[in-house]
C-alpha cells in the first residue's frame, strides 16, 4: 500500500452511535485510515454498548483493492 488517500470520511460519536460519512471515490489508503481512526474511537468508548451508522449518500465507490483487502479481511474472507 503506497500513495495518497483518495476519498474522504467524517467520523464522530453521537451518543452511543458512531456516525461515519463516506465521501468520494475510495482507495485502499482511505479504508485503512478510516479503520485506524474508527478503532481508536471504539477503544476510547470502552466496553459500553454502541452502534454504527454509515452515511453513503456521497460515496462514489471504491477500487477493487479497497473492497477486498480491507482491514480484518484476507482474500475476501473475514479473519
Amino acid at each position: 500500500m503506497s500513495g495518497s488517500q483518495h476519498g474522504q470520511y467524517r467520523i464522530h460519536w453521537q451518543g452511543e452511535l458512531l456516525v461515519v460519512k463516506y465521501i468520494g471515490a475510495w482507495n485502499e489508503v482511505a479504508v485503512r485510515n478510516l479503520h485506524r481512526e474508527a478503532r481508536a474511537l471504539w477503544q476510547q468508548h470502552g466496553g459500553a454498548r454502541w452502534g454504527m451508522l454509515s452515511d453513503l449518500r456521497e460515496w462514489e465507490g471504491a477500487t477493487p483493492e479497497a473492497l477486498v483487502n480491507r482491514p480484518g479481511y484476507r482474500g475476501g474472507q473475514l479473519v
